[in-house]
């Protein structure tokens, strides 16, 4: 016979002050965690695509001077720019169109009116409209 014979009959034990604990919430104390904290983010991160910034040519760089010498205030413009990535080589393109408000000679950059700024190092092209 089994040596456990004796005390295989009885009922489960309950707590008096304890109410049973559901499913979901024992289940929820066995739940998988995340034993490399911020893999699943590099992973990610790592996968991320960026786009290589275009070396403008002297001819273009005296073209995109020309148009920036011919910009008048409150011109409305078109600008695709390159912002560069700040964790990955490389970046993105965007583009902007809005009203010119000044161009900073200073900050070397194009404030339009909506306060938005672009670094004139970044443009690639300009279009008035």
């Amino acid at each position: 016979m089994n040596n456990y014979s004796d005390i295989l009959n009885y009922p489960h034990y309950e707590l008096r002050y304890h109410e049973r604990m559901s499913q979901l919430s024992r289940a929820a104390q066995f739940a998988s965690f995340d034993a490399l904290m911020g893999f699943k983010e590099e992973i990610k991160e790592e996968g991320r695509l960026t786009s290589s910034e275009v070396i403008l040519s002297e001819e273009e760089i005296t073209l995109l001077n020309k148009q920036l010498q011919e910009l008048q205030t409150k011109d409305k413009i078109k600008i695709i720019y390159f912002i560069p990535d700040k964790t990955k080589n490389g970046g993105s393109y965007q583009n902007k169109e809005g009203i010119l408000k000044k161009i900073d000679s200073i900050t070397q950059e194009i404030i339009f009116t909506d306060k938005s700024k672009i670094k004139l190092r970044n443009i690639i092209q300009i279009e008035k409209e």
